[in-house]
């Protein structure tokens, strides 16, 4: 009735549950609008300042539909109230300006509606999801049936017994866009392309967790075009994930190349809800991604001995088997010198945010091509191997009086006799060691030097520099 006194033809949608920073500029001057018909002479109201007994909180906020604009029977609607085109998403769906119950819905029915609108067919349809926007519009369309994909073919009621919790939300296929096999989208739907971590979309809906692994990360990624995966994790939490239907469950890879994955993306045979859905990032770079990395307690790359928490292909590393060797050789492999310590007694908010990629490492060097390892696993995130590592020691450049720097590994026990002096130079921990020392008169010496402090034999990596004379 008001939108019609003001010009329009009708309304499109009123609610309370907006607030803007002028309403305090205003007095509250109209309460108790009742209306017995969509005309203003038909409607009662209270405007007497000292009969009304309202705030702010209740004033009403109103969209009117502008003449010479026909509001389509049917249309979607996204959690802000703003008109849904060609997106393969559910979205809320009106009629006549008002939600659809879900009594007697079917996908026949979802079909039908798609098609009205000019798609191709339903996607999905449910009445799982939630906007706060619902109770703004009126419940218009009940007990729809269609006999065929055809709105002529359906009978339906516009009274109805429902609340606003049988509300049907729906996703249609488009006709003229292709919608990619996998995309990455961020926390509005928007696509990204690594390194950032997103919700994994299959034909426009998500990916349940059932049986996915780091392989079948890496393969998607490479479908995508990335170089390899970086992570991927069940432990986030985007508002828009209902919005979606769930479209693929039980990926399996043999390796990373998607022509060898297995999976189910048949609607009925999937059985996942949205706490399954899968996030992943992918590497972006020409460069694969490193084997093992070190994160800090934000997830951080750690730099230099740190402690930080293990990360294989961007997993947690179980600490079953784990010991010394195996630290070593994860160490090296980083670039390392090797390992400083390793405990699995650390606890970082974070550690929830990773798969388990890692167990059971068990090496028989510091090397890890001598390594074996299982990529399933038994563990809980109490396992994890948290390590720090040594630092490579870069020998110092030598300046104008001499004329360079040689290293020595220790063990060779070198008796003391004249020769040329040396300056000596220790790296890594000590326990004391004479700063000069005197080695065997060779002209091109390399060998390993055992200093003598009293009777005590002290072992060192060192760094020698002889004088120019």
């Amino acid at each position: 009735a008001i939108c019609k006194v003001m010009g329009y033809i009708d309304a499109v949608r009123w609610t309370v549950s907006k607030s803007f920073d002028i309403q305090n500029h205003y007095k509250i001057k109209l309460d108790d609008v009742q209306c017995s018909d969509p005309e203003w002479k038909s409607c009662s109201y209270t405007e007497t300042e000292y009969d009304i007994n309202c705030g702010h909180s209740e004033d009403v906020f109103l969209s009117c539909n502008p003449t010479g604009i026909k509001r389509p029977l049917f249309a979607l609607v996204d959690s802000e109230g703003k008109y849904m085109e060609k997106e393969d998403r559910l979205g809320l769906l009106l009629y006549n300006g008002g939600t659809v119950c879900d009594d007697g819905f079917d996908t026949t029915a979802a079909d039908a509606i798609c098609k009205y609108m000019g798609y191709t067919d339903t996607t999905g349809w449910s009445v799982s999801v939630s906007f706060d926007i619902q109770g703004d519009y009126p419940i218009r369309l009940d007990n729809v049936d269609c006999s065929s994909a055809n709105w002529t073919d359906c009978t339906y009621s516009t009274e109805h017994n429902c609340g606003h919790s049988e509300d049907v939300f729906l996703s249609c296929n488009p006709t003229d866009t292709k919608t990619p096999l996998f995309a990455l989208v961020d926390q509005e739907g928007k696509r990204i392309k690594g390194p950032q971590l997103g919700l994994l979309l299959y034909r426009g809906g998500t990916v349940c967790d059932d049986d996915f692994d780091y392989t079948a990360a890496a393969a998607i990624c490479k479908y995508m075009g990335f170089t390899d995966a970086m992570r991927w994790t069940i432990h986030e939490d985007f508002d828009i994930q209902s919005t979606y239907m769930i479209r693929l469950d039980n990926v399996e890879c043999n390796d990373e190349d998607w022509d060898s994955c297995s999976y189910t993306d048949t609607r009925e045979d999937i059985n996942c809800g949205h706490t399954e859905d899968v996030f992943l990032s992918c590497n972006p770079s020409d460069e694969e991604t490193q084997l093992f990395t070190l994160v800090d307690t934000k997830g951080e790359v750690v730099e230099g001995e740190e402690l930080g928490l293990l990360l294989y292909r961007y997993g947690t590393v179980c600490d079953d088997n784990f010991d010394t060797t195996a630290a070593n050789a994860i160490c090296k492999n980083m670039g390392y010198a090797g390992a400083i310590t390793w405990n699995s007694e650390e606890t970082f908010d974070i550690q929830n945010d990773f798969e388990i990629s890692l167990d059971d490492v068990d090496c028989t060097s510091s090397e890890w091509k001598d390594c074996s390892f299982s990529e399933d696993h038994n563990c809980g995130h109490s396992e994890d191997v948290f390590l720090s590592c040594e630092a490579e020691e870069e020998p110092p450049t030598p300046d104008e009086e001499t004329s360079g720097w040689i290293t020595a590994e220790h063990n060779v026990l070198t008796e003391y006799s004249s020769g040329c002096d040396l300056k000596v130079r220790t790296a890594g921990k000590s326990k004391g060691p004479p700063s000069q020392g005197i080695a065997p008169p060779k002209t091109n010496w390399n060998g390993d030097v055992t200093f003598f402090a009293g009777d005590q034999e002290l072992l060192y990596i060192v760094f020698i520099q002889f004088a120019k004379n």
